[in-house]
């Protein structure tokens, strides 16, 4: 948690005279943090980590405070993520100017005014925000990759920067995610799996057959979880193949292609194993 840490990446002493007040206490400057705690007190809609929660609501929910909650109660899509983010649940309390008011799930969100929005009132009387409502209409986002995993191809260490170019270990790195898993975990089982592209509605790969098999290529390049291979050389030979190399799951946000896991251009040889290329280079 960043913003519980100094400059110097020592943790703050956490302190609390009272029932109200919560000291953080730092060996060195800290100027960013009364900012970073106002920005991320939004958690679960993206501005942030969600580093704070309402305990007098969240209880109910954690196994120390009531023995009838599930094992599985800190899963993803669990019972504390379902009903202590104010974003997914109308009744979790919430330090914004906004608090959720319906959801439709993937489709329509609805917000109205916090009632007990701090402090929140202009030098005219005016409470904020101005605004009784807003509705958030979601829709897809057109694009080609969601998580990705980036490699420094500029690392000071020059082993570890001629390790992180070659082809064939980037290719074993992506052989080796489990993104079936991820796609379970994160997105819940949404999404599609790829390597990480543009956008899959491009013109380009609509033009003709041959823009739609490009495509499709550049998907399912390195893709399969395939955990042998990623470790052991394999005997497979590799297609020539145009692919980012991203590690991902696709669901929303546009990103460009960029250098990651895999060769945007492959060899035509055999991928080698992550431990042997590592062997060689460093």
């Amino acid at each position: 948690m960043p913003v519980a840490r100094s400059g110097r990446g020592t943790l703050a002493k956490f302190t609390t005279p009272d029932d109200n007040t919560l000291v953080l206490t730092f060996d060195a400057p800290a100027p960013l943090t009364a900012d970073r705690i106002a920005m991320w007190v939004n958690g679960t809609v993206r501005n942030g980590p969600k580093w704070m929660a309402p305990s007098h609501y969240a209880k109910q929910f954690h196994p120390k405070y009531n023995k009838d909650v599930p094992k599985d109660w800190a899963s993803a899509g669990g019972l504390f993520e379902t009903k202590v983010y104010w974003s997914r649940n109308p009744m979790c309390p919430t330090m914004t100017g906004w608090k959720l008011e319906s959801l439709q799930e993937g489709r329509l969100t609805t917000l109205e005014r916090n009632p007990y929005y701090y402090d929140a009132v202009m030098p005219n009387g005016d409470q904020l925000p101005y605004a009784d409502t807003v509705k958030v209409l979601l829709w897809d986002g057109g694009s080609g990759t969601g998580s990705i995993f980036f490699l420094n191809y500029d690392h000071k260490d020059e082993k570890f920067r001629k390790l992180v170019r070659e082809p064939k270990f980037r290719q074993a790195l992506s052989l080796g995610v489990d993104r079936k898993e991820i796609q379970k975990a994160i997105y819940f089982n949404t999404g599609e799996i790829t390597t990480g592209t543009m956008s899959p509605k491009a013109i380009e790969f609509h033009v003709d057959d041959k823009g739609k098999q490009v495509y499709k290529n550049w998907r399912d390049a390195y893709v399969k979880h395939d955990p042998e291979a990623s470790a052991t050389p394999s005997s497979r030979t590799c297609r020539r193949r145009r692919t980012s190399g991203r590690v991902a799951s696709r669901t929303r946000g546009s990103t460009r292609p960029r250098r990651s896991t895999t060769p945007r251009r492959t060899t035509g040889k055999t991928p080698a194993s992550t431990d042997s290329l590592a062997r060689q280079v460093l």
